[in-house]
């Protein structure tokens, strides 16, 4: 590179936003022109230490088919059996008393390690540095290199200027796009004020080990070790959960452990886990069988490193500009690590990203459709956010909580996922014909979250424990492999809505079981799903009872929704038909 050039986008920070974005680009638009600075020395080490290791269907699909990394993710990443969740149950001393939720891979080979969808254990070390290292001729990859000033043009055909110092040197880049994926520095982002508070507090510590911590070995219980036919619960994403927190144990495919505990600031004191010796002594008192096998783990060894992240959630007013700047990755919105969606946001970012830039380079108008990326955009990041907001204090309720876990299975694979495999999520126009869809996901969404809040905070929680297999609820099962193929628009407004209607089943049947003191709910033939709040002084105004006629599809997901609950505790389910299962029918 010389000491001034021109390119069509710059992208500041080499991780794997910037990364991935650089290579979706040249995907779409062979040949465009592209310089990545990335301030740290590459190739980065194993287990890096990054937070984003775990992804699941939004982002592993993305990985996989659009970024085209099948061989690399299939050949040095892990595949990973999907999320598994430790509710306390009867107790945690011991992991078979507590309730399990997660797949139990027993009955049919599937390609991604039991599982019919891509997700990934990842070593963001080696996919950062493969990535690096497989960009096409015209895009340029300088490390050891950070922005020192950045000029915005003012128009439309002007360049922006973006000034670097690579390694002591300082270079000039005249650049139609620039791209903030700088991280947690977010170069552009404080630089345009874009930063705002999120509702949502919370903070994590967590750190890495070499070695493997396998949850399977925790028990000698034979009906907990029964439950799987192979012991390889450990390539799960495993949360431990209790009231205000939960400890992740992530398996990295370069036999490494990452182990994370993430709080509720209203709950738990970062001060209590800020180091290693004190996050010790948490887990002593918080999760003692955790600490035990970490301890087993490292031996007379010290973790790799320690790292801590007070009110990780970070929001912006804006993402993407008709101006031609954008923020992607930490840079830009942050929700929350659990249920993993950190590579989600990651490809929905960049998909965005990729479409606003490749018609801008194409001579298209991008203004309007810049403005209705960001709307939606917003949209999506607001209904996850109402995933996580106030959700700790009911991951020490084990009933509330595994409703809450069904829930938000549902709306991810039912409509997040669905969306964006399809291509919709991304797509402002086609967006722009599911408006009534839109609103009245929004609500039902509103309305459950609020619900469960409400519910936690009513009830104590029967002691149980068990396995709940998510697969074997029909509903979720049949929400998951709808997501295999890919359908066209049609078929996708089709989906959407019949989908609206499980979710919405699956939700009254939550509701009723939350309300079950209420004779008047109980009553009730009609419901309205968007109003659903435990609070009866809202019933009459929100309209409540003025719900839709029931359809055959709204009596059989509610039918099959009760079997979570016999006697008042979620101790069985209602099996899938095994020819739902089947090799053939999928």
């Amino acid at each position: 590179m010389t000491a001034q050039t021109s390119q069509d986008v710059t992208i500041l920070g080499g991780g794997l936003a910037g990364l991935t974005l650089a290579r979706q680009l040249s995907l779409a638009r062979p040949g465009t022109r592209i310089l990545i600075a990335e301030a740290s020395a590459h190739p980065p080490p194993t287990a890096a230490h990054k937070v984003g290791e775990s992804c699941v269907e939004i982002g592993g699909g993305w990985l996989h088919d659009t970024l085209e990394l099948a061989d690399h993710l299939n050949s040095c990443q892990l595949p990973k059996l999907g999320l598994r969740f430790f509710l306390p149950g009867r107790g945690k001393d011991d992991i078979s008393q507590r309730l399990e939720m997660g797949p139990i891979r027993k009955r049919i080979p599937v390609p991604f390690n039991g599982l019919l969808l891509p997700s990934y254990q990842l070593d963001r070390g080696r996919l950062e540095t493969f990535l690096a290292q497989d960009l096409p001729p015209e895009v340029q990859f300088l490390d050891r290199c950070k922005a020192t000033a950045i000029e915005l043009a003012d128009g439309p055909d002007a360049l922006h200027q973006v000034q670097l110092d690579h390694r002591g040197e300082t270079r000039t880049v005249q650049t139609r796009w620039v791209i903030d994926g700088t991280g947690r520095r977010a170069r552009l982002r404080k630089q345009l004020g874009l930063g705002r508070p999120s509702r949502h507090k919370a903070s994590a510590v967590w750190f890495r080990f070499a070695g493997r911590v396998k949850p399977d070995t925790w028990s000698q219980d034979p009906e907990w070790t029964g439950r799987m036919a192979q012991a390889i619960r450990w390539q799960s994403t495993t949360h431990l959960m209790d009231r205000g927190y939960w400890v992740w144990f992530i398996p990295l495919p370069s036999n490494h452990m990452s182990v994370g505990i993430v709080i509720d600031d209203k709950v738990h004191d970062l001060s209590d886990i800020a180091d290693f010796e004190r996050a010790m002594a948490w887990l002593d008192r918080h999760e003692a069988q955790a600490a035990e096998q970490i301890r087993r783990a490292l031996g007379d060894a010290q973790p790799l490193d320690f790292h801590t992240r007070r009110q990780y959630p970070s929001e912006v007013t804006q993402t993407f500009s008709a101006d031609r700047w954008g923020l992607t990755g930490d840079a830009g919105c942050f929700v929350d690590p659990f249920y993993s969606p950190g590579t989600d946001f990651i490809g929905i970012t960049n998909s965005f990203h990729t479409d606003l830039i490749t018609r801008d380079l194409d001579g298209q108008d991008i203004r309007d459709r810049a403005a209705r990326s960001e709307h939606y955009y917003q949209i999506v990041y607001e209904q996850f956010l109402r995933v996580y907001h106030d959700a700790y204090p009911l991951m020490g309720n084990s009933q509330v909580m595994a409703a809450k876990l069904a829930f938000d299975s549902a709306f991810y694979w039912g409509w997040a996922t669905l969306l964006f495999r399809n291509g919709g999520l991304t797509d402002p126009d086609f967006m722009d014909t599911i408006p009534d869809q839109v609103a009245r996901m929004i609500d039902v969404q509103a309305a459950m979250q609020r619900t469960l809040r409400q519910w936690a905070e009513r009830e104590d929680p029967p002691l149980q424990s068990g396995m709940i297999d998510q697969f074997e609820i029909t509903t979720l099962w049949r929400l998951y492999v709808s997501l295999i193929r890919r359908v066209d628009a049609d078929t996708l407004r089709y989906r959407v809505t019949k989908n609206l209607d499980i979710i919405e089943a699956m939700s009254e049947v939550i509701f009723r079981r939350a309300a079950r003191d209420f004779p008047r709910v109980q009553q009730a033939e009609r419901l309205n799903a968007r109003a659903f709040s435990l609070d009866p002084s809202r019933w009459d105004a929100d309209g409540l009872f003025d719900g839709p006629e029931r359809t055959p599809e709204y009596e059989r997901v509610r039918d099959e929704m009760q079997a979570l609950w016999i006697d008042g505790s979620l101790d069985r389910i209602q099996p899938a038909p095994q020819s739902g299962r089947s090799a053939a029918g999928l």
